[in-house]
């Protein structure tokens, strides 16, 4: 009978109950992610919104879970059904030092002003801003959150 086990015929119960329950975790996690997103649509939008001199150094995509409670909940719950969180960082230059920030601030203005953006996100906020030195260049950083 041992050999109908395989690899498991040499493991205690305590080791196969283990196991069990690493495997219906990884599927519980499976069924959790979304089945259908919208970021690829907000990934192809993105370039477009970009001001001339403007460079994306990071995008991140977070999903939170919807069994995870929010601390900023909010009565409309039509938007962003998928607790989808769009994290930009990057950079911006320009010869003239003192438009960076206007174009950071451009950039913010073109995705608030953007449709599939302000219908889908609660709040599009910009997080940090600040000039930097990149590569002896005088650049400003900024990072744009949409949740």
């Amino acid at each position: 009978r041992k050999r109908f086990l395989g690899s498991f015929q040499n493991k205690s119960s305590d080791e196969l109950k283990e196991k069990s329950q690493t495997l219906r975790n990884k599927l519980e996690n499976i069924k959790g992610l979304p089945v259908k997103s919208e970021a690829s649509l907000f990934l192809n939008i993105i370039p477009s919104l970009l001001p001339e001199g403007t460079w994306l150094k990071n995008i991140e995509l977070t999903y939170q879970s919807e069994k995870t409670e929010r601390k900023e909940k909010t009565q409309d719950s039509t938007k962003n059904k998928l607790n989808l969180t769009i994290e930009l960082s990057g950079y911006v230059y320009s010869e003239n030092i003192k438009t960076q920030f206007g174009l950071v601030n451009t950039l913010l203005i073109n995705i608030k002003g953007n449709k599939n953006f302000s219908d889908f996100f609660r709040d599009i906020v910009l997080e940090t801003v600040n000039a930097q030195k990149l590569n002896d260049f005088n650049v400003t950083f900024f990072k744009i959150r949409c949740y």
